[in-house]
């Protein structure tokens, strides 16, 4: 989900042979070195994962050379990348230990320690082995203000204690401990996913199709079978092609209140994100399913017993953008293939659905779902362009910034 150093396993450090081969093409190391047994080794550990200020680093720092021309340097930096500390050594094999007392006005955030072997005839840096470690202010105090205090962050929850938001979801790592009960190391992913009902077969394939794509691009988005409720017309179906079935339940009105009332509902906690996609033949605020129809009041009260972060509710369908009073709200972004009072066409090149075959095809590229040039827009464009009379998808949400399923 993201690259934060707080979590690389401590040892950092690593092992670089080099071998008299690397520089054979210089007769002067070729002439004066053990072929044979030629090898340089450094490496660098750091005694503890964390430190306070007032603290003293210890740093185990070694070195082996077979007899190379050159010698061994040892740097520590801080989080500005300011130096510490800096030593040579000449010996061709030596372990020796490094201390540095943190200073009061010195800075917090990940320092790190270096060693490298500098080659006298090439004047060479080669990097042999590194170490991070993490200084803060002191152990109850808050370096982040996200209220969790340093200790709680590097020993309970093993958060970043740099950052106040270490997941980035928009909720606190504080926050989400104290109030919402949360996971502040990251958040989960559940997506509904229904094809409707099979309606003498007009344009049924181009919607299994379509809701098969979906499937197939959650997945690629980082959501796992398990976090997702596939309803399709058909019983069993393999939608990604893995030869395993991947339809949960016949989507049948019935069906598609349970995935949302109780499969989801039971399932989101409140910094989760949900998607939501419905997709089949409809009317003024109806999807038609497989023994019926789902209506827009209905699913909207059943949505209301999902508690979560965000909600991206996608609807292809014609008519579709009727459903917008009954499910946008200031946690949901609602998006529709269409107008209310719209068809919702086939792309004339494809015979896909216009606008979600170019919205999953994007979404599937890593694009964004809002931006001027996300998924959602340029799938607007293209609909837009391609069918005759002009459909013109729709889009509310009250969030701000760029965002992703």
């Amino acid at each position: 989900m993201e690259s934060r150093k707080f979590i690389l396993a401590r040892r950092c450090t690593v092992y670089v042979s080099v071998f008299l081969s690397i520089v054979i093409a210089l007769p002067v190391l070729a002439t004066t070195h053990n072929v044979s047994a030629a090898g340089i080794m450094g490496s660098v550990s750091m005694n503890k994962d964390w430190y306070n200020r007032g603290d003293t680093i210890s740093i185990s720092v070694m070195g082996y050379n077979v007899g190379y021309d050159g010698y061994f340097k040892f740097y520590l930096k801080d989080s500005s990348g300011a130096q510490k500390l800096y030593k040579t050594y000449d010996s061709q094999d030596f372990s020796v230990t490094e201390t540095y007392a943190i200073q009061s006005k010195d800075r917090t955030g990940y320092w790190i320690s270096y060693i490298y072997w500098y080659e006298l005839v090439t004047r060479k840096n080669t990097l042999l082995g590194t170490d991070y470690a993490g200084v803060v202010t002191s152990s109850t105090a808050d370096d982040d203000g996200d209220g969790l205090s340093n200790s709680q962050e590097i020993n309970s929850y093993h958060t970043n204690p740099f950052v106040a938001d270490t997941d980035g979801d928009g909720l606190g790592d504080g926050a989400e401990v104290n109030t919402y009960h949360t996971n502040p190391l990251g958040f989960a992913r559940w997506a509904v996913i229904v094809c409707g009902g099979t309606v003498g077969g007009n344009q049924q394939e181009d919607f299994d199709g379509e809701s098969a794509e979906a499937y197939r691009v959650l997945l690629g988005r980082g959501y796992t079978a398990d976090h997702i409720d596939f309803l399709s017309p058909h019983s069993s179906w393999d939608a990604n092609g893995d030869g395993i079935n991947d339809v949960d339940a016949l989507a049948t009105t019935q069906n598609v209140q349970t995935a949302i009332q109780t499969w989801l509902a039971g399932k989101v906690a409140y910094d989760s994100r949900v998607f939501i996609y419905l997709v089949d033949h409809g009317t003024t605020d109806i999807l038609v399913v497989s023994n019926g129809n789902v209506g827009a009041a209905n699913f909207g009260t059943w949505l209301g017993s999902v508690n979560c972060y965000r909600v991206t509710f996608v609807i292809e369908a014609c008519m579709s953008g009727s459903w917008q009073d009954n499910i946008a709200a200031g946690n949901r972004i609602f998006i529709s293939s269409a107008a209310a009072a719209q068809y919702a066409w086939p792309d004339p090149g494809t015979d896909w659905p216009a606008f979600s075959h170019t919205f999953f095809t994007l979404l599937g590229q890593g694009l964004s779902i809002d931006g001027t040039s996300g998924a959602f827009w340029q799938a607007h464009d293209h609909a837009n362009a391609v069918t005759n009379p002009d459909q013109d998808p729709q889009m509310s949400d009250q969030i701000s910034g760029d965002w992703w399923p």
